[in-house]
């Protein structure tokens, strides 16, 4: 694999796959609206729960860097 396309890989994984994709799947149709509810409650969870570790401390240490 070349180098420069190997930042790409990082992007491209399965485990992501719905947070990059379901948007663009529900705006073309492919998605239905209850899937893409579900997705909006999962993508919710994560950026609260991300909040949540930027905030809380341990001593100096916040819990996101850790």
């Amino acid at each position: 694999m070349f180098t420069s396309r190997a930042e790409y890989r990082l992007l491209l994984r399965q485990d992501n796959a719905d947070l990059r994709l379901s948007g663009i799947g529900y705006e073309a149709g492919l998605l239905p609206e209850r899937n893409f509810k579900m997705f909006q409650a999962k993508k919710k969870a994560i950026e609260q729960e991300i909040l949540r570790l930027e905030t809380t401390r341990i001593g100096q240490r916040r819990l996101f860097k850790c």
